[in-house]
Order: structure tokens, then sequence, then C-alpha cells
């Protein structure tokens, strides 16, 4: 079953804005890696509970989840 994931506009705010920062130093990589980005959240449809539960509590009621794509 897939489930419907949706993206917030601040989440895909922070997206492009991850892309801008890392593009200032590579172009390819930041379009690498935001791909990725997008590739796991793609990858909730499926697999809703890989993330970690989000620890603010209101949001954690709401079944939130975060991701873990990189360190940086």
């Amino acid at each position: 079953m897939k489930y419907k994931i949706r993206i917030l506009q601040i989440a895909r705010e922070d997206i492009a804005e991850i892309y801008l920062y890392i593009a200032t130093d590579s172009p390819n990589l930041a379009l690498a890696t935001t791909e990725k980005i997008i590739d796991k959240i793609d990858t909730l449809a499926e697999l809703p509970l890989i993330g970690k539960i989000v620890p603010d509590k209101e949001l954690s009621k709401q079944k939130y989840r975060m991701l873990i794509i990189d360190s940086y």
C-alpha cells in the first residue's frame, strides 16, 4: 500500500536553501544531495515507518518522522 506524502512548503524551502548552500562550492554535489533527499522522502510512501519520530511532542502526536540523509 502506498501512502500519500505531503512535503510542506517550509520543507521545500529548506531543500532549496540546502541546494543553494552546497552549490556555492559544487553544483553537482548540490544536485546529488537534493536528489538524495527527495528520493528518501519518496521512500516514505512505501515505508512510512523508516524515519525516526521527531522529538517535538506536538509533531510526534501527529506521527511526523525525521529522516537523516547525511551528516554535515
